[in-house]
């Protein structure tokens, strides 16, 4: 959609490509919900994608649900974002953390949840230097 508003900007493909993307962070996120409370199996399917080439599986549920949530996430409650970038940092580590001691998975995946938890790493540290609580002001 980015290549389709950049020949035709006043088409809204921007607005459309945003609303792809954050219908997918709402449909990972409710995915990983019901995989976490049984209420649906995930697990079982053969091919996760990220395409029909690569196939990461569970672990690229998790990292595609954290990029989404990273790039797309609300930005309104700054304290509630944290919160949740600090979920994905932890089961973003959880994915590479493992991934070392086994061969099976794929090294592409492997070297971006790396990045994807340095990234989180480096957001969380910032913020910890900020004080959210409000102002008189307000």
């Amino acid at each position: 959609c980015t290549d389709l508003h950049t020949e035709l900007p006043n088409r809204n493909y921007d607005y459309i490509s945003q609303l792809f993307y954050r219908k997918a962070l709402f449909f990972y996120q409710e995915s990983l919900l019901y995989e976490m409370n049984n209420t649906e199996e995930i697990t079982g399917i053969k091919s996760f994608g990220p395409d029909i080439d690569k196939n990461y599986g569970y672990d690229g549920v998790i990292y595609l649900s954290g990029l989404l949530e990273l790039k797309y996430g609300q930005t309104e409650d700054p304290i509630l974002r944290l919160k949740k970038l600090d979920e994905y940092k932890r089961a973003i580590a959880r994915v590479f953390g493992l991934g070392k001691s086994s061969k099976e998975k794929p090294g592409p995946l492997l070297e971006l949840s790396r990045e994807l938890y340095d990234t989180f790493s480096a957001i969380l540290k910032d913020a910890s230097n900020v004080d959210f609580t409000p102002s008189d002001d307000e």
